[in-house]
């Protein structure tokens, strides 16, 4: 397995979903950069007022101070958005990914190449867990990278022309720190939805028809057998389904964040930031690792030996 030969199944894949991949992201990012310019030739008298007063405040040293964990804030609020749409995403694509294949009968024209089973769901998984948001991380990064570039012209206008200075309030921006943050946590993003990736790419595979179907039917006949069982023997305890609901809750995700977040003074260092990482990944489980693979080696098994689509 050549790293040539990967990366070009990589490439297969984001052609073959380039819609989801490229367009989607690169519209997501001029639907921002448009709404925002709107905004700016329709702002009133009074915003301008307003807005001048509070770059006044920010040039201060209570406004310097504030900067830091702002620009934190403000980059995690841009990329929300993104995020959001990207799991949608990748959910869509890795339900439909093994299942498209067998409809369309491409699978046996990938069979006749010199690309094993293995590295074909192999690379499945890695670009749908880990290319289709990373296509998404970089349009919010291009849109922070363009505002901060309007920020700094903005900020040389207002020292010549206004008697307004903002460059102390640049020392105190973590911009660079909080884009490293965020792009790591994507690490244990993926490992604690491994498992969800893995379902959903099984279920494609297993699927005849209406993947979708397959995903979800086995989950809803789960909870509603166990809660017959819980009735009929007086139970109120729901083991599996409240499994799920702990795995996925993010009370404490929230917890952990926040007895960080206290527990620190209000202009937070890179180590201090990657805490927040180390937060995510106590969402990381083992067994749930291990269900995922074993999902993973379901998937591949069907796609060996299941030849007809």
């Amino acid at each position: 397995m050549s790293t040539t030969q990967v990366l070009t199944n990589i490439k297969k894949e984001c052609w073959e979903f380039k819609g989801h991949i490229f367009w989607v992201p690169v519209v997501m990012l001029g639907f921002f950069i448009l709404s925002n310019i709107y905004a700016l030739f329709t702002i009133d008298s009074y915003q301008i007022d307003r807005l001048m007063k509070g770059l006044q405040a920010l040039s201060e040293a209570e406004g310097v101070a504030f900067v830091g964990n702002a620009s934190m804030a403000a980059i995690a609020t841009i990329f929300v958005p993104f995020l959001i749409t990207s799991l949608f995403v990748q959910l869509n694509y890795l339900i439909s990914c093994m299942f498209d294949e067998k409809r369309d009968l491409s699978i046996y024209f990938w069979r006749s190449l010199p690309v094993s089973d293995l590295q074909s769901v192999a690379v499945k998984l890695f670009t749908g867990a880990l290319v289709i948001p990373a296509s998404f991380m970089l349009a919010a990064t291009a849109l922070i990278v363009l505002a901060v570039f309007l920020i700094f012209v903005g900020t040389v206008v207002l020292s010549l022309g206004f008697d307004i200075s903002l460059w102390a309030a640049w020392s105190e921006a973590k911009i660079v720190s909080s884009l490293i943050v965020v792009w790591l946590a994507l690490i244990p993003l993926s490992l604690w939805l491994f498992p969800v990736y893995a379902y959903l790419m099984l279920a494609s595979a297993f699927a005849g028809r209406a993947p979708f179907l397959w995903a979800v039917l086995p989950v809803v006949v789960i909870a509603i057998v166990e809660a017959s069982i819980a009735e009929a023997t007086g139970s109120n305890h729901l083991f599996i389904m409240e499994a799920l609901y702990h795995y996925f809750s993010l009370e404490v995700l929230g917890e952990e964040l926040s007895l960080h977040v206290t527990s620190m003074h209000s202009s937070l260092s890179f180590s201090e930031q990657l805490l927040m990482v180390k937060a995510l990944f106590t969402k990381v489980d083992l067994i749930a690792l291990l269900i995922g693979c074993g999902f993973m080696y379901a998937t591949y098994w069907l796609r060996v030996n299941r030849r007809q689509a």
